[in-house]
């Protein structure tokens, strides 16, 4: 005579000639429920543009959707460009421009 025990997923009585254990290591489930696969709930990624610091070049992202003020987190500067458009050009005319921003040793 068989052992009978639930399946963990769908509650059903089984043989335990039909069970498995769950990937968790605890959990028994029979051999229908593990070739289903588990609802995997869909993340949405978030929008994100990606910055970077004229003064001290720290690299981040702020969400798009964000109402955050749009500084450094590092340095607390508001000289941030979107990090495609930073290129060593683009740095040196900041510099030139705004000497306020190079870095007082």
């Amino acid at each position: 005579m068989a052992t009978i025990v639930f399946c963990n997923q769908c509650k059903e009585k089984v043989s335990i000639d039909n069970v498995r254990y769950a990937p968790n290591g605890k959990d028994l489930i029979c051999n229908p429920c593990m070739g289903r696969s588990p609802k995997q709930q869909e993340q949405k990624e978030i929008p994100k543009t990606r910055f970077q610091c004229t003064r001290c070049n720290y690299k981040f992202s702020i969400r798009k959707d964000s109402r955050i003020e749009k500084k450094c987190p590092y340095c607390a500067s508001k000289n941030i460009a979107a990090r495609d458009a930073v290129t060593s050009h683009t740095v040196l005319d900041d510099v030139t421009t705004q000497p306020d921003y190079a870095f007082l040793r």
